[in-house]
């Protein structure tokens, strides 16, 4: 007995993939996506029930979406047939082809809760664990550094998954981007722990692209925290389509004060000196304090960033190819294609400002078709949508 799932799409190009009757909802989903043309996805699709079919809602049979990459929405029964589920017709209202171009992007670092270790490899966790006596327990009850290693270990495991299962292949990946510090929302956030000075993302990312060993990331990660120790900042978000530079100008004359994130249209972060920041006023928008971030990406930083720097570049000398384009999330941008140029692109990242609306215009630019946020969040997908970009993966 056996479950026949049959694909069309808008050019009637057919695909036939049979399971058992008493596969798991990741067995049929891995049995389609394994099936299909390397690099083709399955946007959306209806099931159609064949005649005198009627839907048993409280069937275990009943296989339900929505599932990564693709949704399985329901399940029919053929009274008629001999063996229950004999056929899932699905229509997919996108064509199969041509292969998809997906950005990969890392987030600088958010909350760990025990739902992020749900669907991560284990066999990556473990070796984490091996390297750096990294234990989801520590990362859980508020460890700093576990906590700092979870930013950088969690969504690099959760990719490795994702790719063991076909979810996502290696060729699918168009563009890489990691991030230092994000805020956490696009309309208000909140003040967190002012210990998170990021670089969490664009470690990952280079762990995902074979320019670092893990380890030489957590290095880098806490270099970062360790340099930016002696800094004292505010930050605001802004939220609004104000013009902001009359009061940056104003505030400017209590201390050092700049953008430090522009996350996308009427959505940014102001960071400084705490009495300059205190200052700053925009009439037509709303402010609200968020988490400085430790100053980073702030005018602040900049002093500071010296021995990070210094160590980015040692870790990334020589002229490796890198595995996928990184992309710079800097207001010039940037695409690196080797481990040295990610490192002179990436030098001096610390105090200048994360350009997220610009590097998610670029992306798009450059063709991506589909994002990926490899921590698993809703922050990146916010922001991103709010940018254009509206083709998710795994939400």
């Amino acid at each position: 007995m056996s479950i026949a799932v049959e694909l069309t799409d808008r050019h009637r190009n057919e695909l036939r993939v049979e399971v058992p009757l008493d596969a798991t909802v990741g067995a049929l989903r891995n049995a389609v996506n394994g099936a299909l043309p390397r690099g083709y996805v399955i946007e959306e699709h209806d099931v159609v029930p064949k005649p005198f079919a009627h839907y048993v809602e409280d069937d275990p049979e009943c296989f339900r979406g929505p599932a990564d990459g693709w949704r399985l929405a329901e399940v029919f029964f053929d009274e008629l047939a001999a063996e229950p589920l004999e056929a899932v017709r699905c229509r997919a209202t996108a064509p199969l082809g041509p292969p998809r171009a997906v950005a990969v992007l890392f987030p600088g670092e958010r909350a760990i809760t025990q739902r992020d270790f749900v669907g991560a490899d284990a066999a990556f966790l473990e070796a984490a664990a091996t390297l750096r006596g990294y234990a989801p327990r520590a990362a859980l009850a508020g460890d700093e550094r576990a906590r700092r290693d979870a930013w950088v270990v969690l969504p690099l495991a959760a990719l490795e998954a994702k790719l063991r299962s076909g979810q996502l292949a290696r060729a699918d990946v168009g563009a890489v981007c990691g991030f230092g510090a994000l805020a956490a929302s696009p309309s208000a956030v909140d003040a967190r722990d002012g210990s998170r000075a990021g670089a969490a993302g664009e470690a990952a990312a280079l762990v995902f692209c074979g320019a670092l060993s893990l380890e030489a990331a957590l290095e880098l990660v806490d270099a970062r925290h360790d340099a930016l120790k002696g800094v004292s900042a505010k930050a605001v978000s802004v939220v609004g389509d104000a013009d902001v530079e009359d009061g940056l100008v104003d505030a400017s004359k209590h201390g050092e004060i700049a953008v430090s994130h522009d996350l996308c249209p009427g959505v940014r972060v102001v960071s400084g000196s705490r009495d300059a920041v205190a200052a700053f006023e925009v009439p037509g928008a709303v402010l609200t304090e968020t988490d400085a971030r430790q100053g980073a990406h702030s005018p602040l930083a900049a002093d500071a960033a010296a021995a990070y720097d210094a160590l980015l570049v040692r870790a990334l000398a020589g002229a490796a190819t890198l595995a996928h384009p990184l992309h710079v999330a800097a207001p010039a941008g940037g695409v690196a294609t080797d481990a040295a140029a990610a490192g002179d692109a990436l030098r001096g990242s610390l105090g200048r400002p994360v350009a997220w609306r610009a590097a998610m215009e670029r992306l798009l630019a450059a063709g991506a078709t589909h994002f990926a946020d490899a921590g698993g969040g809703a922050q990146l997908r916010a922001f991103g949508e709010r940018c254009g970009a509206g083709t998710w993966l795994w939400y």
